[in-house]
């Protein structure tokens, strides 16, 4: 399993991405929503309507060097 970042355009995508994967969090804030999928799951979930843009999750850094 893999987890990733779906920015979406609107609410019903979200009902579109549980058929790929589990849902893990939704932002009402930035319309990014959190999922654990599979390879085949994330090819589905970039193709959907409603999806702008996916990527992989990765752990965040505060600061980097500049």
């Amino acid at each position: 399993m893999i987890r990733v970042l779906a920015k979406i355009m609107d609410s019903q995508t979200i009902d579109k991405i549980k058929e790929y994967g589990n849902i893990l969090f939704v932002s009402n804030f930035t319309d990014i929503v959190g999922v654990e999928t599979t390879e085949k799951g994330l090819e589905n979930i970039k193709h959907l309507d409603g999806v702008s843009q996916v990527r992989l999750s990765e752990k965040g850094v505060l600061l980097r060097k500049a």
